[in-house]
């Protein structure tokens, strides 16, 4: 990884801070972050179809 790339738990966190799109910090939801960067994880490692089945 380039040190200038973001990890997907940054990336998934900019993304949740982002109160223009969301209307609140949703980084302040307990887990969440973790959460949608573990989901995050497993679709690009496994593809959507294969981490959707972890889910469904």
């Amino acid at each position: 990884m380039d040190s200038n790339e973001l990890t997907s738990f940054e990336f998934v966190e900019l993304v949740l801070k982002n109160k223009m799109v969301w209307g609140e910090d949703l980084t302040q939801i307990e887990s969440l972050a973790m959460s949608v960067s573990t989901h995050l994880l497993h679709i690009k490692k496994e593809g959507i179809r294969k981490a959707l089945k972890l889910v469904l």
